[in-house]
């Protein structure tokens, strides 16, 4: 059981990384903001989200299921809570694997276009800014978090990819120390750019209340001494 939990969240983060390529690309060719913020204040993207997270649920969760209980007793063991790697069963990860090969593949597809479009034709993100110009600082952010964001896309789902591969091979074959110590640099090397891209796209709390006219208000009557 824990194997099927565990490689459909690996296969549903990937999946949602190339969703999320694909909404940076959007947003650098100027067809959307980030899609992500502030949903329930635009009610007419909440079907095109709803629609698009339930494809990749369906999609990448249902084929891990799909393959795994197709073979279930050649991929249980009682070693290994990620499955059994065997000539036997790779008629059950060949598949899941070319899944999600392929949504990294979009992935970085995406990104590549969306840092194409920025470095090459730079008309769309003045557009972009000139429409920024007139939102508050809270939409501003959201579509600077998408363009900082395109780099982390182009790596990271092969990163996740090679994190789960190696992952779930090194605890069936346990005692293959070279692939157990690539097992920890890949997944340290996963972590460590997950740690970037958070603090790159991510603003800080004093950031958004130094940005906000209503939180600089509040701040300058508190200053004042006036009744907010």
């Amino acid at each position: 059981m824990w194997s099927y939990i565990i490689t459909t969240m690996y296969s549903l983060g990937i999946g949602f990384l190339a969703m999320e390529a694909l909404n940076v690309w959007k947003v650098t060719r100027l067809q959307q903001i980030n899609i992500w913020s502030n949903p329930m204040k635009r009610s007419a993207k909440i079907p095109r989200l709803s629609g698009q997270t339930l494809l990749i649920g369906v999609l990448f969760g249902g084929s891990v299921v799909v393959y795994a209980f197709a073979q279930y007793y050649k991929s249980a063991t009682q070693w290994s809570c990620l499955g059994h790697f065997t000539k036997e069963t790779s008629n059950l990860w060949l598949p899941v694997v070319l899944v999600n090969t392929c949504a990294a593949l979009a992935a970085s597809s995406f990104s590549y276009f969306s840092l194409f479009t920025m470095k090459n034709i730079p008309q769309y993100r003045q557009k972009m800014d000139r429409f920024l110009s007139e939102e508050d600082y809270v939409v501003k952010w959201s579509v600077e978090k998408c363009y900082r964001n395109a780099v982390f896309l182009f790596f990271l789902p092969w990163l996740l990819l090679a994190s789960w591969i190696t992952l779930a091979i090194s605890s069936d074959w346990v005692t293959n120390n070279t692939l157990n110590i690539l097992t920890v640099v890949i997944s340290f090397a996963y972590s460590a750019v997950n740690i970037m891209q958070s603090l790159i796209t991510s603003p800080s709390p004093s950031c958004l209340i130094c940005h906000d006219d209503t939180a600089q208000r509040l701040v300058a009557d508190a200053r004042s001494g006036d009744d907010v």
